[in-house]
């Protein structure tokens, strides 16, 4: 029988067919469920969203009407049901712990049931949130773009099944761990969000007080976001700093790269996997030169960052803003960071119009900044991009130890489903403790 999801992973424990051991149900009967039947009060309605950490988060969850929850008893959750989602993101788990109400299924989610006294919904969980699951759900999918689980293929998942008390050992032991290692991710996480604020809290100080700190005197600002300017700096419309480009691509679209503006910056779209094709018609494409400035000034709530330096030749569509710098009134570099500045912080709501939240390139060019002397912008900057290479340094380090942690708790949840450690004698030879400070080690974070 094929079980490569198994064999692959090297399990040693017997292994059963879940229809032969457990029930899967989800919400049929009630597919017309509208977001305005969700109530404040009555039974739970649990979706996907409202997985955390393996258990259901029942303060975001929705509430429906009794005559809603009534209308399917199969999936009335109980205390220790195991919930797996099949739609989006599929195999996503939660455990049924703490109900203290009546709970019903949203859409997307499956409700899995033991048939027999010799199964764990606590252990079929981790199972379900190892490789094993993964590879079975890749096997059943390969070549596919179907992002759905059918109950018909997940009855088949034959997973490893040893005795119930082993079971409960191995829950147990891969609650208390991986428990361990998420806490060591969040504060790792949280090191890198820290670092984040610094850094603008500094961008903060220098765009508003600049370098000599409290040598400077101040006078009253016409900035919104910034009372008082230390009295030697002008207030300059970005109209004397910044110039509209205009560039059409026209026939030459084969001469450029196409580029898009990301968090990472000003850079090439990946036209290769899809997601980045190239258009039949060039006509409303614009020219970006290096040193050029790329603004996004439209949805500006939603989109990931709305400037971006370029540093290559290439085109973007007519949606962005390119514009040239003034280099004889502000170095490239300031004016990138301050306009930076500016979206970090969302300071353009003021401007906003429409319901698209356009900021229109005349209206920003019309907005004054606090402009210091070139000498301090370059000073500025220096100091800018001292603190922009420590916190990137930083945050490499962690992220790379971040993404250790996840691999290593990854691996030990099959190692752990699959029977290749006993976990009654590794955690007592400290074994995960080197493996956390190996890893620790080994990033310098």
């Amino acid at each position: 029988m094929t079980r490569p999801w198994l064999d692959a992973n090297g399990n040693t424990f017997p292994y059963r067919k879940l229809i032969h051991v457990a029930s899967l149900k989800a919400r049929i009967g009630w597919q017309s469920l509208r977001t305005d039947e969700f109530v404040d009060e009555g039974p739970y309605c649990v979706t996907g969203t409202d997985f955390q950490n393996g258990r259901v988060n029942w303060s975001t969850a929705y509430h429906v009407s009794t005559e809603r929850y009534e209308m399917d008893r199969n999936i009335q959750l109980n205390e220790g049901d195991l919930l797996v989602t099949k739609d989006g993101t599929i195999g996503k788990v939660a455990v049924v712990h703490g109900l203290d109400a009546p709970a019903t299924l949203n859409s997307g989610v499956f409700v899995v049931r033991p048939k027999t006294s010799e199964l764990s919904t606590d252990f079929l969980g981790w199972v379900i949130r190892s490789k094993v699951f993964d590879d079975f759900v890749a096997f059943n999918f390969s070549g596919s773009t179907i992002n759905h689980l059918y109950q018909n293929v997940f009855e088949t998942f034959r997973f490893p099944f040893p005795d119930l008390a082993t079971q409960r050992q191995i829950a147990d032991f891969l609650d208390r761990e991986t428990a361990r290692i998420d806490l060591l991710i969040e504060k790792k996480q949280r090191l890198v969000a820290l670092l984040g604020e610094k850094f603008e809290t500094e961008t903060t100080r220098l765009m508003t007080c600049g370098v000599r700190g409290d040598l400077t005197e101040f006078a009253k600002s016409i900035y919104h976001w910034a009372p008082d300017v230390p009295s030697h700096w002008t207030q300059t419309p970005l109209r004397q700093l910044l110039r509209l480009a205009s560039g059409s691509v026209g026939e030459k679209s084969g001469d450029y790269v196409l580029l898009s503006l990301t968090k990472q910056g000003v850079i090439p779209r990946d036209v290769e996997s899809g997601k980045g094709k190239f258009p039949s018609d060039f006509s409303a494409y614009q020219v970006v030169k290096p040193d050029q400035l790329v603004l996004c000034l439209f949805d500006i709530d939603e989109t990931p960052r709305t400037v971006g330096l370029s540093n290559e030749y290439g085109m973007v569509t007519g949606a962005y803003t390119v514009a040239d710098i003034n280099a004889d009134r502000v170095d490239r570099d300031f004016i990138y960071f301050h306009l930076l500045y500016i979206d970090n912080g969302k300071r353009l709501r003021p401007f906003y119009t429409g319901l698209r939240k356009v900021v229109r390139p005349q209206t920003l060019l019309n907005i004054r900044i606090p402009l210091p002397p070139m000498e301090e912008q370059k000073q500025i900057v220096q100091e800018l991009q001292h603190w922009e290479r420590r916190a990137k340094s930083i945050s490499e380090k962690t992220n790379a130890s971040i993404d250790r942690l996840k691999e290593y708790r990854s691996a030990l949840i099959t190692a752990a489903v699959t029977g290749q450690i006993d976990v009654s004698t590794y955690a007592k030879s400290g074994t995960p403790d080197r493996r956390l400070d190996a890893i620790q080690e080994e990033m310098g974070a």
